[in-house]
């Protein structure tokens, strides 16, 4: 029969299986109200969840950080239902946790306008009032399949058809209405008690703009309404400081649909862009950076060797000349930072060399993607690569970080929080512990720490270093990235006298202070050196 170990290190046993609402129920009545999900072995599950053997336990309540990214995935359910219940001909497709909220995209005749949307977000809290149970069923991928298609949901069909044929496949549902998910959720839509829909726009079908267009409802969700409240406030404030107004008021920039994403700069507005080059130029100067400037339409036989086509290509913008020569707009700096390095002979002792540039990079983005200067297709990335042996990595990732804290200081940015970096997925080479201005290597890396105390797994994804702007909203994160170059890409070493080539490592960072940003910037750290290794992140 189960013993259940709890965090504290105490046991609970049981005669018989139980489920984690039962094991939350014989801690504390308190407790069990307050449940959301569970978490045996680690693995998250839902409170109906049978406990068969021994295992370690916790309960995950709106306190958690994964309590409130199920309260929001919840949500979404719950958006899909009441569009259901109003609109019975939407099909409804996907509705991932976003930050600080959820949206859901729906296959509708028509677009959602700001009335439906009112009208919607009566009927969820109708739903949530009700308090209906969320249960959990299984069924074959197959038999799946049909199940949706006998629903009319095409779309959720084409999903489910994608997925490997052994794969389980769990449905939850709520009232009369399912959808296909992994969860876990929340035990009844009762839990759910502050919510609000924020917007709606257009997204094409699996992001493709071959595809339909469908309507995307976005909308946040928290765990009381004290804290709904205040990220309403901060999205006013957050109005406010909109730089397409700002923009638009002090005759800065423009944007407009003969070269969509691209930023028509007036005279006000390309002096405080060059004032950010200038600012950025004397800092890098002073940090030992060496500017360079790679041309623009390259090859794309080069961005094939780097690998940059193979990930990349769908956004890359290519040419045919008359020649038949294919040539690539540059989306990144990267091969070309490769090839001035390795232009000539090296020695290992000018190593570490740091290249740095504001290069002007192009990358197609969907039409409904672009946001002002946010979201663009062409922009200047204030860019570098720092070319080390292993021995440097610690040094050089330490001070990148320090420079980068130090920038994001003179902007304003207050380095409060704690963060940590790490090589992916936890490397021989430790993290880097950030704590205000102090940076200070640890053993162990491979893990982010979140503003919010979330953690980062290791291998999910490269770490960030994160900070929020002025009015408290959304997180500007920095990728913390090591770029590995493959020996046949490099053809070229540095020597060592005593034993020939010398393995290197190459860090890849962008500045904060990026003139005009495409996406949010990005700061890498040095990976781990090894012999023709190639992380594939696209640079």
């Amino acid at each position: 029969m189960p013993v259940v170990t709890l965090p504290d290190g105490s046991q609970r046993r049981f005669d018989h299986p139980v489920t984690v609402d039962e094991v939350a129920a014989a801690i504390g009545p308190g407790l069990r109200k307050a449940a959301l999900a569970g978490r045996v072995n680690g693995k998250l599950v839902d409170t109906s969840h049978v406990i068969a053997d021994d295992a370690a336990f916790a309960v995950v309540t709106d306190r958690d950080p994964e309590g409130l990214d199920i309260i929001r995935h919840s949500t979404a359910h719950l958006l899909a239902q009441a569009v259901k219940e109003l609109f019975p001909d939407a099909q409804v497709t996907i509705g991932p946790v976003i930050e600080d909220g959820f949206y859901y995209d729906f296959a509708y005749q028509r677009p959602f306008t700001p009335e439906d949307l009112a009208a919607i977000e009566a009927k969820m809290a109708e739903l949530a009032r009700a308090d209906q149970k969320v249960t959990r069923r299984v069924m074959a991928r197959d038999e799946a399949v049909k199940y949706f298609k006998g629903l009319g949901e095409l779309y959720k069909a084409e999903i489910i058809a994608a997925i490997p044929g052994k794969e389980e496949i769990s449905l939850y549902g709520q009232g009369n209405w399912v959808d296909l998910c992994r969860g876990p959720h929340v035990p009844s839509t009762g839990k759910l008690k502050a919510f609000k829909l924020t917007k709606v726009a257009g997204a094409y079908w699996r992001g493709d703009s071959r595809n339909q267009m469908l309507q995307r409802i976005y909308g946040t969700a928290w765990p009381d309404k004290q804290q709904l409240e205040e990220y309403l406030k901060r999205l006013e404030e957050a109005e406010k400081r909109d730089h397409r107004r700002i923009g638009k008021d002090l005759d800065l920039f423009h944007l407009q649909e003969e070269a969509p994403g691209a930023v028509f700069w007036h005279p006000r507005g390309w002096t405080v862009f060059q004032s950010l080059i200038g600012y950025m130029r004397e800092r890098q100067a002073a940090a030992g950076y060496e500017e360079v400037s790679a041309p623009e339409l390259m090859d794309a036989e080069l961005w094939r060797q780097s690998g940059h086509m193979e990930k990349f290509g769908e956004s890359m913008y290519l040419t045919r000349t008359p020649d038949e020569r294919l040539y690539a707009i540059k989306p990144m700096n990267c091969p070309g930072h490769v090839q001035i390095f390795k232009h000539g002979l090296r020695s290992y002792r000018e190593l570490p060399v740091r290249f740095a540039e504001f290069g002007k990079v192009h990358r197609y983005e969907p039409s409904g993607a672009l946001h002002g200067l946010m979201r663009v297709r062409a922009f200047t990335q204030d860019d570098g690569h720092v070319f080390v042996t292993e021995d440097q990595i610690t040094s050089e990732s330490v001070a990148i970080t320090r420079l980068i804290l130090d920038i994001y200081r003179d902007f304003g940015f207050e380095g409060r929080e704690r963060r940590h970096l790490g090589s992916r997925g936890g490397g021989s080479q430790g993290g880097f512990e950030c704590r205000g201005d102090r940076v200070h290597p640890e053993q162990g890396g491979g893990r982010f720490l979140r503003t919010e105390a979330r953690v980062r797994p290791p291998g999910r994804d490269w770490p960030r270093l994160a900070v929020r702007d002025a009015a408290g909203g959304p997180e500007h994160a920095r990728a913390a990235r090591g770029v590995l170059y493959r020996r046949a890409q490099r053809q070229a070493h540095p020597r060592d006298a005593a034993s020939g080539d010398v393995r290197l490592a190459g860090a890849l960072f962008s500045d904060p202070a990026r003139a005009s940003c495409g996406e949010t910037p990005s700061l890498a750290v040095a990976g781990t050196g090894g012999r023709d290794r190639h992380h594939g992140a696209p640079g």
